[in-house]
């Protein structure tokens, strides 16, 4: 889990670093006629770190369903609750990136 979770924190500040980078590199409106912006890659990258941290979240919760009912006593997984966070901080950054111009 806390692999997938290292991934998925990189995906999203790389989409969130190159939206800001060419954001401030290029003025507004000046992206000419392009197949894909910088805004657009930043968005995509964002979400696909979004849902990496879904499916990993919900494989995570599957296997610590089945080990509890292997072992009752297995301890609390806090990797869900990081999980949580980096997901928090992801939908504000893609709210980031697709709400501001």
């Amino acid at each position: 889990m806390m692999a997938w979770i290292r991934t998925a924190t990189s995906l999203i500040t790389f989409g969130f670093s190159v939206y800001k980078f060419f954001q401030i590199d290029q003025p507004a409106g000046a992206y000419g006629e392009r197949f894909v912006t910088t805004r657009g890659f930043g968005i995509v990258m964002i979400s696909m770190g979004l849902f990496a941290l879904l499916v990993a979240t919900i494989e995570h919760m599957g296997s610590m369903r089945m080990l509890r009912k292997e072992l009752p006593s297995a301890p609390l997984s806090l990797s869900a609750l990081v999980a949580g966070l980096m997901a928090i901080l992801g939908i504000l950054a893609l709210f980031a990136a697709v709400f501001r111009q």
